[in-house]
């Protein structure tokens, strides 16, 4: 017996299960979903505002020949790409700010971290490297007027084995080593040596002296 069907026209079903063969495009309303797999695993619907694509198991795999691109606004605005050389380029109105590399990733603009930046390399020597055509900064700014800019300095023993300090309210300067303060420079220019409060140019305390 011959079970195919062939149908010239609009076919309304309120649930559909096997093959299906179209030869232009079917329709779905709003919230009707076309389900994929045994369990109705996955599903594509429009609810009448935005459209939504929803995997219920395991990974959801997206794989191409060619190169992988989300746009947004009718195509016009790309935000990322995925090329086939496995180069991976993420884009703000078409510009790419952060492209990555067989050595590491490549950051174009302002990098903002609202927490820790953590770079680790643990076998190797690691290094921050800051290139500019010109003038070169790097800018430790604190969102209080008591506070401190700070840059630490440590081993596997203790985090902070050496410091130096900015203090903020009272403008001075203090270097640690060992975890001791050794030097400081107040706002006024004394710098003073054993002591936090230099009376001239160059104060140097020994001992209890």
């Amino acid at each position: 017996a011959n079970n195919n069907v062939m149908v010239t026209g609009i076919i309304t079903a309120t649930e559909f299960h096997g093959s299906l063969a179209v030869g232009t495009s079917v329709t779905y309303g709003d919230n009707e979903k076309a389900y994929f797999g045994n369990g109705l695993d996955m599903s594509l619907y429009h609810d009448g505002t935005n459209s939504y694509l929803k995997n219920n198991t395991n990974n959801f795999n997206i794989n191409t020949t060619g190169s992988f691109v989300v746009a947004s606004n009718a195509g016009s605005n790309v935000g990322l790409v995925v090329n086939p050389s496995g180069a991976t380029s993420i884009r703000y109105a078409n510009s790419v700010k952060l492209a990555t590399t067989n050595t590491g990733a490549v950051v174009t603009g302002i990098l903002t971290a609202t927490g820790n930046l953590h770079a680790d390399n643990a076998f190797l020597n690691s290094g921050l490297t800051i290139n500019n055509n010109s003038n070169v900064s790097i800018n430790l700014t604190s969102t209080s007027t008591s506070g401190s800019s700070r840059i630490f300095f440590g081993d596997p023993d203790s985090a902070l084995v050496g410091r130096l300090t900015y203090s903020h309210n009272g403008d001075y300067m203090q270097f640690f080593t060992a975890y001791g303060e050794r030097l400081r420079i107040q706002g006024n220019g004394n710098v003073g040596i054993g002591t936090d409060n230099p009376l001239q140019r160059l104060h140097v305390k020994q001992g209890s002296t």
